[in-house]
């Protein structure tokens, strides 16, 4: 996290603000990612997608989490899957720059993206006001 001080006028006096950024931390960071949605909340893996995007991360694809999984039984918690990595790098990198989530390793060498979200039940820590989001087609 990086934090910055930020000068706040007020009246006559000078008041200092500290504003929590999340910056880039880790060249370890992934670039393409996908997203899947495990909840029953609609359009929630679109909403996540634009946010992630915003913040400098390619989504090349979301959409709602296949029913049968072997990750089926950790749909309470939001996963990500590291693809690419044997050691989860970027999938370590992104929960710490997402403050949560638990890390998967599942290699795949033939995978396009680098790391696969699946939302879970407790997304709001992740992705907090991100379902009161309205979606303009």
């Amino acid at each position: 996290m990086l934090f910055l001080t930020l000068p706040l006028i007020l009246g006559a006096g000078i008041a200092l603000v500290v504003q929590r950024v999340r910056a880039r931390p880790s060249p370890w960071l992934p670039q393409r990612v996908e997203v899947y949605n495990a909840t029953r909340v609609q359009y929630l893996a679109r909403k996540v997608s634009l946010f992630l995007r915003r913040k400098g991360l390619d989504v090349l694809y979301y959409g709602n989490f296949p029913g049968s999984s072997r990750f089926k039984a950790d749909h309470d918690k939001t996963l990500i899957v590291d693809y690419h990595d044997r050691k989860a790098r970027h999938a370590q990198a992104l929960r710490d720059w997402l403050g949560c989530g638990k890390v998967i390793q599942h290699y795949d060498p033939y995978a396009v993206v680098d790391v696969g979200i699946v939302l879970g039940s407790d997304y709001e820590r992740c992705f907090p006001g991100v379902d009161t989001v309205k979606i303009l087609y």
